[in-house]
């Protein structure tokens, strides 16, 4: 299947560059492109990184649709000043992370963890859930994009919130037992926490007890991950970067269960 390595994913069209204002809704933030303002889909419906959005540069993607309420999907953000010539973004639209991650999949980039691909397919029914990818017929990946918790450093000018409490994690443990449970029958089963940014290790922090308290069923949580990488589940994380004309990859590693268990993340999407 991999003919050459690609390390860039090109959008069609280069990304346009703005001022968040404010959020209005939970789907649509106010963006300042020169000296208009235009209601904006925000593709994640959850917080970013408990910062305030207000005066963050943003990357804008345009819809051909023309039915459509929204003219622009917000891309990515910066924690960078405005002002800034040279930005790192970090990319916020988690419904696209598949897409990226199987075009480097189908590009030879995910060589640790798969030495030879032969066959992709996506959204595979196991269970009661719909796994994102079954790769060589052997191996189930399901990908995880988090935002609640940015792994950065929060510049002191990026205002921020009170962190909130988090109700769900649901299908996190939903997945995990599936994937658990698809051992019995295939080789491997991959966990996979993406990001469209360079986060810094996933597990190095370790969870305050305050914020331990803040996600609901953070005990069952923690128990089903616990189970299923003893059965046999594994753990990676990978990094990509983003600018307004595409997606690099960055690099990817195996997390330890125990970094997973004892870090300071969101485990709510």
């Amino acid at each position: 299947m991999v003919k050459q390595i690609k390390n860039f994913f090109e959008f069609d069209e280069e990304l346009i560059e703005g001022v968040i204002k404010e959020r209005k809704y939970q789907f649509i933030l106010i963006v300042k492109v020169k000296d208009k303002e235009y209601n904006c889909h925000c593709p994640t419906r959850g917080g970013i990184g408990n910062i305030i959005l207000k005066n963050i540069p943003c990357l804008l993607s345009k819809s051909n649709n023309s039915n459509r309420k929204t003219e622009f999907t917000v891309e990515a953000i910066s924690l960078n000043k405005p002002s800034d010539k040279n930005k790192e973004w970090i990319g916020i639209n988690q419904v696209k992370s598949n897409k990226y991650v199987e075009f480097f999949l189908k590009n030879g980039k995910f060589n640790k963890i798969f030495k030879n691909i032969t066959e992709i397919k996506r959204e595979i029914k196991l269970g009661d859930s719909k796994l994102d990818f079954l790769i060589n017929n052997n191996c189930y990946m399901e990908v995880k994009s988090f935002l609640h918790h940015l792994n950065v450093k929060i510049p002191d000018y990026i205002q921020v919130r009170k962190k909130a409490k988090m109700y769900t994690g649901n299908r996190l443990i939903k997945h995990m037992g599936d994937l658990s449970k698809s051992l019995q029958k295939n080789q491997r089963a991959i966990l996979l926490f993406c990001f469209q940014y360079k986060a810094s290790n996933f597990g190095k922090e370790k969870i305050e007890e305050k914020d331990k308290k803040l996600i609901q069923n953070f005990d069952k949580i923690v128990k089903t991950i616990d189970e299923s990488t003893i059965n046999g589940v594994e753990l990676w994380q990978t990094n990509f970067s983003i600018n307004k004309n595409g997606i690099t990859f960055l690099d990817t590693f195996k997390m330890e269960p125990i970094s997973l268990l004892n870090s300071n993340n969101n485990l709510n999407q």
